[in-house]
């Protein structure tokens, strides 16, 4: 014979359960239905925010300048959350920050998403990354600056 203790604030309660019972209570729990595991969301790797030596950018176009924007003198600013893959791929770019809003996020997302890095580096491992970058845009006869 077992006995099970509850504690209820100041409330003891002892119960005896014998091996008949035990029995009976874990042959229902295997014959229960138990769902399976969920399925994973995606089949991707994960990406990592920490690692030994950052990804390097290797090859790099420079934004179009959206010509409303300059026309109007418009000065901004773009941050991407950049996705990089184990090879140095951008496979994904997302605005988290634009000023002026929705002015150059295009722009600055299509130039982003042709870079191509030297992959990061874990223990001597490629892996895929998320990093951030900004674009500046600024009015002037030279190119948008780009801070990575």
């Amino acid at each position: 014979m077992s006995y099970i203790r509850l504690s209820l604030g100041s409330l003891i309660i002892v119960l005896s359960v014998s091996a008949c019972a035990q029995q009976l209570a874990t042959d229902q729990l295997s014959q229960r239905d138990v769902p399976p595991p969920p399925e994973s969301r995606s089949q991707e790797s994960p990406f990592f925010l920490a690692w030994e030596t950052p990804p390097i950018v290797i090859e790099r176009v420079n934004p179009t300048y959206p010509a409303a924007a300059l026309k109007a003198g418009i000065k901004g600013h773009v941050i991407l959350k950049v996705y990089i893959d184990e090879t140095g791929k951008v496979v994904r770019a997302e605005v988290v920050q634009s000023i002026p809003p929705g002015v150059f996020d295009e722009a600055s997302t299509q130039c982003v998403m042709k870079w191509k890095y030297s992959p990061a580096m874990q223990r001597d491992i490629a892996i895929p990354v998320v990093t951030s970058v900004r674009v500046n845009f600024g009015v002037s006869k030279q190119k948008p600056e780009l801070r990575h």
